[in-house]
């Protein structure tokens, strides 16, 4: 590990002041908004309409690489952003508790300041900030983490969601990010960690749903959060594995509601007044009990003309068909060019990838024979720049060669 630091060549990460806050949305606006939305546009999506959700107001800090002697500047050098979520942990045969991670996005370096090193900088920092030890951990799969300081309590504990006394830092189990460049983040122990997903074409033709099939609109989608939640639940409690296993504990679906939110801005923003909009972003089909339940939820992506499914949980292959057959008919109702879902559980499908399709991924090609049973989808490993690769990084006890298992990574936590 590296040594507890502050500061990283007389630069500093600090909380960002409002007016750095704005400033740096400001220059933003070039990488993410230009030239679909004006900046006055992207600044109101922002502070406006993502600043003023229930995900982002307790969940949210930007932060700025600084000179150390100089904090306040408003010509910081590099900026990012992080939510606090809480997870549930599972250690081993252990008792499942409540814990804390981060992620990590907006990582932004303006044109005028880079190859200058500012972003290793900044995301060194940004380590020493969120680890317990004050320090870069070691990579995912090496080294042991012993004492650590991370933030734990027990799952019946009253607090409706954790909390850390406004320190916003060093009290992480883990933290992570989405990486458009690679495995760039490699380097700072950020870990790429199931970087595959099926997609599918729009398709008009579905398969019939069950009479008591319930469709879901953006503010009833925590009627899903909390199913999934006693679920996840479950699947910890219940397992056998060894591996230090954990999940998102989201169950009044803030994140689902923030990303829909964001995209539904883009449909209000740049489709005609007259266009159709969506209005159903989840779908729920319930069994004999609330074990039995599968459900979907979704976004429309209407900048890259995809549907993006955000969770989706299937207790067999016909209620698997189902849901897939109605998300594409509505990436056609709607538009869309494809569907994707990261992370399928396709041995439960009774896929076995070969040597060959893990061959075929590995060098950028999609495995398309398992489409009878993924109801004609086609797997896909991602790679390289504008990937959206989940990475993950690691901050708790850990033994030597203990694995550590992210369960359900899938897309309804990007950001």
């Amino acid at each position: 590990m590296s040594a507890l630091k502050d500061t990283v060549d007389g630069y500093a990460l600090v909380p960002a002041s409002e007016a750095q806050d704005l400033i740096a949305t400001q220059r933003e606006w070039v990488e993410w908004g230009h030239p679909l939305l004006t900046q006055d546009q992207f600044i109101t999506r922002e502070k406006d309409v993502l600043g003023t959700s229930d995900f982002s107001v307790t969940r949210r800090r930007r932060w700025v690489l600084v000179p150390a002697d100089d904090t306040q500047t408003l010509d910081f050098l590099a900026g990012c952003e992080t939510y606090r979520r809480p997870i549930l942990v599972r250690r081993g045969g252990g008792e499942v508790q409540r814990a804390l991670s981060y992620s990590v996005c907006s990582v932004f370096v303006p044109e005028d300041k880079r190859r200058h090193g500012y972003a290793a900088k900044m995301m060194t920092l940004l380590q020493h900030r969120l680890n317990p030890a004050g320090c870069v951990p070691p990579p995912l799969d090496r080294g042991s983490l012993q004492d650590s300081r991370s933030l734990t309590v027990p799952l019946d504990d009253p607090s409706s969601e954790l909390d850390d006394d406004g320190a916003y830092r060093g009290n992480a189990t883990c933290s992570f990010l989405y990486s458009d460049i690679g495995e760039y983040y490699s380097q700072f122990a950020w870990t790429v960690v199931g970087n595959r997903h099926v997609q599918w074409a729009p398709s008009t033709s579905s398969a019939d749903l069950p009479a008591d099939a319930r469709w879901l609109t953006a503010d009833e989608l925590n009627t899903i959060g909390r199913i999934d939640r006693a679920h996840l639940l479950s699947t910890l409690q219940t397992s056998s594995s060894p591996a230090l296993r954990f999940c998102l504990d989201d169950p009044e679906a803030t994140s689902w509601r923030w990303l829909i939110r964001r995209t539904n801005f883009y449909a209000t923003t740049l489709l005609p007044s007259s266009a159709p909009k969506p209005t159903h972003f989840g779908l729920l089909l319930p069994g004999s009990s609330q074990a039995d339940a599968s459900y979907a939820v979704w976004m429309f992506d209407f900048i890259e003309r995809k549907v993006a499914i955000l969770r989706l949980r299937f207790t067999s292959a016909s209620t698997f068909t189902m849901l897939v057959g109605a998300v594409r008919a509505q990436a056609a109702e709607f538009g869309m060019q494809k569907c994707l879902a990261w992370n399928i559980d396709l041995p439960s499908l009774g896929i076995e990838l070969s040597d060959e399709d893990e061959a075929m991924l590995k060098q950028g090609e999609a495995v398309d024979r398992h489409k009878d049973a993924l109801a004609h989808g086609e797997v896909v490993e991602r790679h390289g720049k504008s990937a959206s690769l989940p990475a993950l990084a690691w901050y708790a006890d850990k033994a030597e060669g203990e694995r550590v298992e992210w369960v359900c990574n899938e897309y309804g936590w990007w950001c």
